[in-house]
């Protein structure tokens, strides 16, 4: 038998044994699946992901979906880690129409839709987007964006640093305690920052937890009627254009529709972006956009 199944005598068949039967207490047993000395967790995206258990650690190898389920991760804390570099999905957590209850040590991307709902606390994730879904926890640190963009999109928590920005289309975000905003700047259209007993955080006091922007730092923004706050510090940004003429027809709409403040000796000042006379910008050769420079006026 030995002879016959290398992968076990490679793996250990007691590591094998406590990874399938931890995982058939949290996911349901016809989606685990024992192949060549390693577990897989059939994912409802239809892909499998290489799972793992390491004393309270379960780990999951790539990317995955949960969808129409409810999962119970008792005392484990729930990792999911890329396995590459090329594929957007790889290191996601999606769910979808399904209730997790459960931590979340470090992930790539935390994906919300379809009325899925996530209650616990994350450690490290990269990105976090909301449509029609809930996330009710804590969340130590998010190294990009965090992204609500439906009505029915919900976050209630507190997040304590977010390296990039905050998109705030629509939605509710509710917090006793707001984020360091890292990336210098933050868009708040039509969602709502509110306190847990209703009151709404004023645009004077979020912008006050945004850091420094950077002379020609990039800034990214798409549609209209938001309101953008712009950390001090900086007296010209970047907007990432095409090399067609529509996409400086575009950037005009753009700063023309939305409304930008800075914050000026403690006060919350709205100012203007105007297409700046230098334009003297260096692009890497082959790349199909350029960039055009704002003054902060």
């Amino acid at each position: 038998m030995w002879d016959a199944m290398p992968g076990l005598r490679k793996y250990g068949v007691k590591a094998i044994s406590y990874t399938s039967r931890t995982v058939t207490r949290i996911f349901p047993g016809r989606s685990i699946r024992v192949r060549k000395g390693k577990v897989y967790l059939d994912a409802d995206s239809g892909n499998s992901a290489e799972i793992n258990v390491e004393g309270a650690q379960v780990i999951v190898k790539g990317g995955i979906t949960l969808a129409n389920r409810i999962v119970f991760m008792h005392n484990y804390v729930l990792h999911i880690r890329k396995v590459g570099d090329k594929i957007l999905s790889d290191g996601s957590l999606w769910i979808e129409n399904t209730i997790f209850f459960g931590n979340l040590g470090t992930l790539s991307c935390l994906n919300i839709v379809a009325g899925g709902t996530l209650r616990g606390n994350v450690r490290m994730i990269g990105m976090i987007y909301i449509r029609d879904g809930s996330f009710i926890g804590d969340v130590e640190e998010v190294e990009k964006w965090v992204h609500l963009s439906d009505v029915s999109g919900t976050i209630k928590g507190t997040i304590k640093r977010i390296g990039e920005t905050l998109f705030l289309d629509s939605g509710t975000y509710v917090t006793d305690s707001l984020p360091r905003i890292e990336g210098g700047y933050a868009v708040i259209k039509d969602g709502i920052l509110a306190r847990t007993n209703g009151d709404r955080w004023d645009l004077s006091q979020i912008i006050q937890h945004i850091a420094n922007l950077k002379n020609d730092q990039e800034i990214f923004l798409f549609g209209s009627g938001g309101s953008v706050l712009l950390g001090p510090g900086a007296h010209t940004i970047l907007f990432k254009e095409g090399t067609d003429t529509y996409s400086r027809s575009k950037t005009e709409n753009i700063i023309s529709t939305n409304r930008f403040y800075i914050l000026r000796d403690g006060q919350l000042k709205e100012v203007r972006l105007r297409i700046s006379n230098n334009q003297n910008i260096s692009i890497e050769p082959g790349k199909f956009y350029s960039y055009v420079r704002l003054d902060i006026v």
